[in-house]
This record gives C-alpha cells, sequence and structure tokens, in this order.
C-alpha cells in the first residue's frame, strides 16, 4: 500500500472574511485606523472603570480650569469638570452615533435600494426621486433641518443621521445590483425556478455588497462629524451628558486661558474619523479588484 499523501479532489474552502483580514494586514494604514477605532470602542465600553461620571458631569468650583496635571490629565474646565473624563464618556455618543445612526441608514437604505434595483419600474422611480430629495440638500442643513423639527436629543439625532444616510445606502446599492442581476449565474438561479429573495439573498447580495461596505465604514466618521456639529450648535446631545462637539461649544470663550479644553476633544474627533477614513481606504483596495493586485 503506498504511503503517498492523498491529494483532495476538492480545494480548501477559502473564507472571504479571511481574505479580507488577509488583505487589511498588508496595509499599515488601514491597520492603523483600525487600531483607533477598536481603542475608541474599548473606552466606550469601559468607560466606568476608566473615568468617573460625576467628574464628567459635575460641578467643582475650586478645580475650575486647573491646566493638566497628573490628578487632571486633560486639565478641567470652567464648572471645574475633568475634561478627561468627559473625553471618555464622550466616546459613548460617538459609539452610539456610529451603530445605531448608520445601523439605520444601513437597514433602511439596503431595503429600499434592493426594491429599487431589482424590481425598477415605477417603484425605482418613486424610490430614486425620494432620495434626489435628501440629495438637494448639503448634508449638515439637512441634519440641522430635521433636528429643528424633532428638537434636541441624542435619540432624534440617531433618526436624524439614520434619515439622511438611507438614500446615499440606497442610491449605492441600487447601482450595484443593477450591475449584477443580469450576470449569467443570477439568470441561471432564476431559470432553476429561485425566487427573489433567494436570488437577492445568496447571488446578488454577496456580490454586490462591498461597495456597502466601504461607504459605511465612510460613514461612522461622517456621523460623528455630524453629531458633533449638532452638539455644537446645541441641537445634538444636551447638557450635563458629555459630548465632543458640545465640549467645543464650551472651550470658545477660553480658547486664550484654557486652550486644552479645545485640544483634546478636537484631537479625539480628528483621530477618530481619520481611523475610520484609513479603515475604508483599507477596504476599498481589498474589496475593489482593479486595486487589489496594487497591495
Amino acid at each position: 500500500m503506498s504511503n503517498a499523501k492523498r491529494i483532495p479532489v476538492f480545494p480548501e474552502r477559502v473564507s472571504v472574511w479571511r481574505d479580507l483580514w488577509r488583505g487589511l494586514r498588508r496595509n499599515k494604514l488601514a491597520m492603523f485606523g483600525l487600531g483607533v477605532i477598536v481603542f475608541l470602542v474599548l473606552v466606550a465600553i469601559f468607560a466606568p472603570l476608566i473615568a468617573s461620571y460625576d467628574e464628567a458631569v459635575g460641578f467643582y468650583p475650586d478645580e475650575i480650569l486647573k491646566p493638566p496635571s497628573f490628578e487632571h490629565l486633560m486639565g478641567t474646565d470652567d464648572l471645574g469638570r475633568d475634561v478627561f473624563a468627559r473625553v471618555v464618556w464622550g466616546s459613548r455618543v460617538s459609539v452610539e452615533v456610529g451603530v445605531v445612526a448608520v445601523g439605520i441608514g444601513i437597514v433602511i437604505g439596503l431595503f429600499m435600494g434592493a426594491i429599487s434595483g431589482y424590481r425598477g419600474g415605477v417603484a425605482d422611480s418613486l424610490i430614486m426621486r425620494t432620495a434626489d430629495i435628501f440629495f438637494a440638500f448639503p448634508y449638515l442643513l439637512g441634519a440641522i433641518a430635521i433636528m429643528t423639527i424633532l428638537g434636541p436629543g441624542i435619540i432624534n439625532v440617531f433618526i436624524a443621521i439614520g434619515i439622511l444616510e438611507w438614500a446615499y445606502f440606497a442610491r449605492l446599492f441600487r447601482g450595484c445590483i443593477l450591475s449584477v442581476k443580469e450576470n449569467d449565474y443570477v439568470e441561471a438561479a432564476r431559470a432553476i425556478g429561485a425566487g427573489d429573495v433567494r436570488i437577492l439573498l445568496h447571488h446578488i447580495f454577496p456580490n454586490a455588497i462591498a461597495p456597502v461596505i466601504v461607504y459605511a465604514a465612510m460613514s461612522v466618521g461622517i456621523a460623528i462629524i455630524t453629531e458633533a456639529a449638532l452638539s455644537f450648535l446645541g441641537i445634538g446631545v444636551q447638557p450635563p451628558q458629555p459630548s465632543w462637539g458640545s465640549m467645543l461649544a464650551d472651550s470658545r470663550p477660553f480658547m486664550a486661558t484654557a486652550p486644552w479644553m479645545m485640544y483634546f476633544p478636537g484631537l479625539t474627533i480628528l483621530m477618530t474619523v481619520l481611523g475610520f477614513v484609513l479603515v475604508a481606504d483599507g477596504l476599498r483596495n481589498v474589496l475593489d479588484p482593479r486595486l487589489r493586485g496594487l497591495l
């Protein structure tokens, strides 16, 4: 009996997510961005263990406008609140906005985009003309208008950003479906009697979702900036709940005397958004076949 190793007839099944991870690992900037995102999420999750919530929302007359020190790593603000504690607890708002608000946009957008791209006809025209209404206004102005109607508050921030995001996801997913649904494997699935839902979930969706993943990563950064802008204007997250945008607004009268009130939340917003941009760019390089050879 031969001792030669048997060669498998079928090749080993390759995971798409494993390929995605391998591609990202080759991109140092994308890995740096991913590290920033993971750090942000961990800080948000373990905020109660990192900083006291009372120091972030209380009033301490004896601690007003103290510069950074070992006692207060990022100094204190005009109410004696610890800036480090406020930055830590403000990360929770950013993570919630990224998950909830963008999640709302993705769910609505993919559903509408699937109907529009796959069904076509009157449904396509109605959905796309509705999306055009949202595209007619600048993103931030649209968010301000919706918040003016709904009123301030973190829940309304989720709704406002989700309402704005769905149109972008719908149009993007619709375009992807239109480029995929006429392929031979879709026609073959339809010929053997596969239903519309099965065709969408098993044949079209896996081959049309790559651009949506890239834009979703980018959208989280956009949502964080939008929330910060709304809170800066006073129509987003309301005091005493910490928010990076409201911290920037509070720092305006003290830019000359207590610049640390502005530097630390501003730098945190910059690094967080940069992290999502770098990850989105890395995902684009991995998922776009035309750029895959450049990694």
